[in-house]
């Protein structure tokens, strides 16, 4: 990954209340290192780790430079969700080491999304609801509380 020098984690906590804004702040991020397709578009797909797009023959097919892009956006996008896992979260680990697939034994970075968002999301109506009423329940009951924390509950 010679265009990534230095690398940050975008931690996330784990806590399923805080999924919508970290996966909002992720795809802001991997968006700067030209890997969100990888994850947001059903049409962008990483090729298998086993195909040698170097062969001359490979690089005479003009969807090769499609493919090995795909294949550096899932990497970076794979490393991007592993650094993301905070200490001691061994629900979302396990989401993300488990998002292997026979053509993408190191790590399907689209697969790994799915996973998280399959556990964080609310799935139901009944779930979005009670976000709602979370929603609706916030309140700054001491003014001299600081606004910030509050519009963060927000």
């Amino acid at each position: 990954m010679d265009d990534i020098k230095t690398v940050k984690g975008l931690p996330f906590s784990g806590e399923k209340s805080e999924f919508r804004i970290w996966s909002f702040r992720f795809l802001a991020t991997i968006a700067h290192y030209e890997c969100k397709a990888i994850l947001t578009d059903p049409a962008c797909v990483a090729p298998p780790d086993s195909e040698d797009l170097t062969t001359a023959a490979a690089i005479a097919l003009p969807t090769t430079v499609d493919r090995l892009a795909n294949r550096k956006a899932n990497k970076k996008a794979y490393m991007l969700l592993t650094l993301s896992i905070s200490p001691n979260d061994n629900i979302t680990y396990d989401a993300i080491q488990t998002a292997v697939t026979i053509d993408l034994p190191n790590g399907c970075a689209k697969t790994a999304w799915q996973n998280l968002s399959d556990i964080y999301q609310p799935a139901t109506k009944t779930e979005q609801h009670e976000l709602e009423q979370q929603f609706s329940r916030c309140e700054l009951k001491d003014e001299s509380e600081n606004p910030d924390k509050w519009f963060y509950q927000l």
